[in-house]
């Protein structure tokens, strides 16, 4: 697909940036997701309430409704994205009227994490058979621990991905930081006495399960959110109580497979919301 260049102007002043649009697919999709994008970098372009969005190229306005194909655009020239006191409805337009929640962004992080999660705990299952090359405790304890975070990590950036929530670049970037995360938390648990096994001391399996969690979920929720500080700590604090939950159920009495299949769940759902679930809600409750 053809890369365009975009121009709009937001209290930062004129910037221009690349965008893949489809030549095929109708504009007006398209530049929602481009909206979409400016938000998660803390860019709203300049207008006044009741504003609709319209685009022009090489100085004419365009029908939002039809494709780039069918207008005759070519990338040459740059898309101009500007704010534009509402006229009259016309297909060239794209309302910014105050809009409902998609929970469907919202919800299906949490989803396809718990896929993922369980997608780990087959593999997990399955280390019993491969035990021969895994002679250690240590060994198998840091295997379980990187297929869980990449597991969880590459079904949520999956889904992010191909619902626009997440630029291509940026979920292939997640997904090979986390191994590294996975890695980073057996390292430091190791300081913890029976960690990070967690069958013997409760604090070794919470931290355990909370190291995990927030260390998948600082990177995405930071190339996300504008407002990284924030949001990173409200995230840090989502993924740590489902890692906590998570421990909790581990140590429950019953059925040792069972509960842990359930823990996983619960910390690929919660990893799932607070690394991409959260940030699309504040970023629909803001721009509703």
């Amino acid at each position: 697909m053809p890369v365009y260049v975009v121009e709009f102007e937001t209290h930062l002043g004129p910037e221009r940036r690349p965008f893949t649009i489809d030549d095929d697919r109708p504009l007006q999709g398209q530049l929602g997701q481009v909206l979409d994008e400016l938000g998660q970098s803390g860019r709203v372009l300049e207008g006044g309430p009741g504003d609709v969005l319209g685009a022009s190229w090489n100085g004419n306005d365009l029908e939002l409704a039809r494709s780039c194909a069918q207008l005759g655009l070519t990338p040459e020239r740059p898309l101009v994205l500007r704010m534009r006191a509402r006229l009259a409805p016309t297909s060239n337009e794209v309302a910014v009227a105050p809009r409902g929640v998609d929970w469907t962004r919202v919800v299906l992080p949490s989803v396809e994490g718990a896929l993922g999660a369980v997608v780990a705990w087959f593999l997990t299952w399955g280390l019993a058979d491969i035990r021969a090359p895994l002679q250690t405790v240590d060994q198998v304890d840091v295997t379980v621990t990187i297929l869980l975070a990449v597991c969880i990590v590459v079904a949520v950036a999956i889904g992010a991905a191909r619902r626009s929530a997440m630029r291509s670049s940026r979920a292939v970037l997640w997904c090979l930081i986390s191994p590294l995360a996975g890695m980073a938390t057996f390292g430091a648990l190791m300081l913890v006495d029976g960690a990070p096994d967690g069958a013997r001391i409760l604090g070794g399996r919470i931290a355990a399960w909370v190291g995990i969690g927030v260390l998948v979920t600082v990177p995405a929720t930071a190339m996300l959110s504008a407002r990284a500080v924030a949001s990173v700590a409200s995230a840090s604090l989502v993924a740590a109580a489902a890692g906590a939950m998570a421990a909790l159920i581990m140590s429950l009495p019953g059925p040792s497979l069972l509960l842990q299949a359930l823990a996983f769940i619960v910390l690929g759902a919660g990893v799932g919301f607070a690394a991409v679930g959260a940030p699309m809600w504040r970023l629909q409750v803001a721009r509703s």
